[in-house]
């Protein structure tokens, strides 16, 4: 349901490709209810099986697609610099502490935001050389997915681990965004590939 199109560019600057990234809403689309695609209540299934219900589910869920499906795509084009994105929102993992269930258990706001940094990086170990070859050693911790967050521990009360899910609640929302893109009255992503200087855009 993700279709780039090409824009016309008439400026000085180093952009070279412009395309919007939207819900596909054909109106030939002959799909059963409950398959991928709009849905005769409005909401719209993605190819994942996710349901999105609102407005800013589904443009949370373009802006996810933006950066993480077609931005890495586009990026591998020689004499590419960057991609800049407008419009949608990006995905945020929100935890909601209960302040009482914190305090009841002697753990401050400080000790839960350091858990969850802890607990949410990657970092490299150097090199092991073996039979000539130089293996990279890296631990990849990023939590992916709110159920992993929830999971993560803060503390230990007489052996007992503590985690997030207990002190607090741990949800999907979006940041606070600095603008939108609409298109033909529908919001949608808009995507702009940037040229390095001195490469040739044809």
């Amino acid at each position: 349901g993700v279709n780039p199109e090409m824009g016309p560019i008439a400026t000085g600057l180093g952009e070279v490709y412009m395309y919007t990234v939207r819900l596909d809403h054909r109106e030939d689309d002959k799909h059963k209810p409950g398959e991928p695609g709009q849905q005769p209540d409005g909401s719209y299934i993605t190819p994942e099986g996710e349901r999105l219900t609102t407005e800013e589910d589904k443009a949370t869920y373009l802006r996810t697609a933006q950066d993480w499906i077609v931005t890495p795509l586009l990026k591998t084009t020689p004499g590419l610099a960057g991609v800049d994105s407008i419009g949608g929102y990006a995905k945020q993992f929100l935890v909601v502490p209960d302040v009482q269930k914190l305090a009841s258990l002697g753990i401050t706001l400080t000790d839960l935001g350091n858990a969850l940094e802890r607990n949410n990086t990657s970092v490299g170990g150097g090199f092991v050389n073996r039979n000539g070859e130089g293996l990279a050693v890296r631990s990849d911790a990023l939590v992916r997915n709110a159920s992993e967050l929830a999971r993560t521990v803060i503390a230990t009360r007489n052996g007992v681990p503590i985690t997030v899910e207990q002190v607090a609640t741990v949800k999907t929302g979006q940041a606070i965004r600095m603008g939108s893109a609409s298109e033909n009255g529908t919001e949608v992503v808009v995507g702009t590939a940037i040229m390095r200087i001195g490469e040739n855009s044809r």
